[in-house]
């Protein structure tokens, strides 16, 4: 969405844009298609493995495939055609590092884009965490170098520009949050009429947040009136709707997935935005914060010692917990 975005700024302003990215979606998990371009865009669909999960060595196998993709195609690119500035989104790490040292090469601008923190949140959850920090070293030291390379670092969160301060000195760094189209929601909101007699609570999730999930449907068992739709959760939405069912918890469903034009016109009739993440995770400003914000929505997160925290505070947007369970919620 971030970078839909930004190309769709770059054309209006009259510049010509490459969009390079994985042949493999990695939110729809299934290969992309080529349609209907505008004028001044040239999309390049890169061939990658597919991976079924987030967490695990084939989507680290998908990345490197995708790292030698890009080294082949910008080989062959013509120097007449080199770029006057490249962004470059992170993760992944391997086709970072390859962008980074061919901007280097050729003394192109490059700016390097943090979404997440990677390689920290991807080991972050899985077993024998000590042993892949170790092993994964070479891709920390690559993390580190493409920050030293990059001409200027931009990121979704002050808490990743933070994390590289000792390393970014007096480089460029500047912190963009993932936004959302916030007149979008203004338009539908003029014709929204309140449902006063029910409390309706949203959670826009992820994979690693199943646990909390389960944690904010048994709270609402003892808030009469309230009720509680998870959605975004994709392939493994089967899967916690299964514990719900077992545990024979009410006034709660699940919704697989919402694109934009259906999280414009749905949102704005809920009361309440939930943002709840496992503690040790490193994402430290997720946009669905925003889309919650640009809904009018108050938002209950669990995301603590942050910019997410702050800005929350300082705004009266809603609260953060200080843990996360049954009787905090």
């Amino acid at each position: 969405m971030r970078y839909a975005a930004l190309t769709e700024e770059f054309l209006k302003n009259g510049h010509e844009t490459a969009y390079i990215t994985a042949s493999y979606s990695h939110n729809h998990k299934r290969y992309r298609k080529i349609g209907k371009t505008p004028e001044n865009l040239k999309i390049v669909l890169l061939p990658t493995k597919a991976y079924a999960y987030n967490r695990g060595i084939d989507r680290i196998l998908s990345h490197y495939h995708l790292s030698l993709a890009l080294s082949t195609w910008l080989e062959k690119l013509d120097h007449e055609n080199y770029p006057s500035i490249v962004i470059g989104a992170s993760p992944p790490i391997f086709a970072n590092y390859v962008l980074a040292n061919f901007c280097k090469k050729h003394k192109i601008p490059f700016i390097y884009d943090i979404q997440d923190l990677w390689p920290e949140e991807f080991i972050r959850f899985l077993p024998g965490k000590k042993v892949f920090k170790f092993i994964m070293r070479p891709y920390f030291a690559s993390a580190e170098k493409i920050v030293q390379i990059a001409s200027a670092v931009t990121s979704v969160s002050q808490d990743y520009i933070d994390y590289y301060r000792d390393i970014l000195a007096k480089k460029p760094a500047k912190v963009f949050h993932l936004g959302t189209a916030t007149e979008k929601f203004s338009k539908v909101r003029e014709n929204h009429k309140a449902d006063s007699t029910t409390y309706k609570i949203i959670m826009l999730g992820n994979s690693q947040a199943g646990n909390f999930e389960i944690i904010a449907a048994r709270a609402i068992q003892k808030i009469p009136g309230t009720s509680l739709v998870i959605a975004g959760l994709k392939e493994n939405t089967l899967k916690y709707n299964n514990r719900i069912k077992k545990e024979k918890l009410e006034r709660v469903e699940f919704v697989s997935w919402l694109n934009q034009n259906e999280i414009y016109e749905q949102l704005i009739g809920y009361d309440l935005g939930l943002i709840l993440i496992n503690p040790e995770s490193k994402s430290a400003f997720p946009n669905r914060a925003y889309t919650y914000f640009a809904a009018g929505l108050p938002v209950l997160s669990n995301i603590r010692n942050g910019e997410l925290q702050q800005f929350i505070s300082e705004n009266n947007l809603g609260i953060t917990l200080q843990a996360c369970n049954e009787k905090d919620l």
